[in-house]
């Protein structure tokens, strides 16, 4: 008699395969340890997940929703500003995670709520539409990102911490007040947006 699949297998190998992430990062994350500390067999896992990146990437959706999910509640941009990093300071593992195929390519072909959410929210502002945005949501995400990146790299110093949260957010207002409730912003109506990441 055939044994029964585990529902809830899945679940258990992207909890170990977390938790070896949140340890040592990447390299903690082989698929002979995922299988370890879930208590399967490297075979089975295989049968799940297609490699390494294939988890990453599942622990990489589940990051992007919990983010989202810190961000929904947002009553305005300036909010959700605070509520990102203080994800990135409260869960800095987690936030790196979000960001390990920034380079590889992968990263382009992923859902990005947040970043959508950030579109919306300028359009809802100004009245055009969320893609007439891209330009100024993929500058505010770098300056957002960067002070997140910032923020993690020097918790211990909170005299710069709190720095570092004025200037950003003191940037970050004037980007957005910056944009005009009729629909003009310096000339660039008409430009084509850029591609996001």
């Amino acid at each position: 008699m055939p044994r029964e699949a585990d529902p809830e297998l899945e679940a258990r190998i992207l909890d170990a395969a977390r938790k070896l992430w949140n340890r040592g990062g990447e390299k903690a994350v082989t698929m002979r340890a995922v299988a370890h500390a879930a208590g399967t067999t490297t075979p089975t896992l295989y049968e799940r997940f297609k490699d390494k990146q294939d988890i990453l990437k599942a622990l990489r959706m589940q990051a992007q929703q919990r983010l989202f999910a810190t961000l929904q509640p947002s009553r305005s941009p300036a909010e959700a500003w605070h509520r990102y990093l203080n994800f990135a300071m409260i869960h800095s593992r987690e936030y790196e995670l979000l960001f390990t195929s920034l380079g590889k390519g992968a990263w382009q072909g992923e859902p990005k709520p947040s970043f959508e959410m950030m579109k919306q929210s300028l359009a809802n502002r100004s009245g055009r539409s969320p893609e007439e945005h891209t330009d100024l949501a993929l500058a505010l995400w770098a300056l957002l990102h960067g002070t997140a990146t910032l923020l993690v790299a020097s918790k211990a110093d909170h005299q710069l911490c709190t720095q570092l949260r004025r200037a950003s957010v003191s940037v970050f207002e004037r980007l957005v007040s910056s944009e005009s409730p009729s629909g003009k912003h310096n000339g660039r109506k008409n430009r084509k947006p850029t591609q996001t990441p």
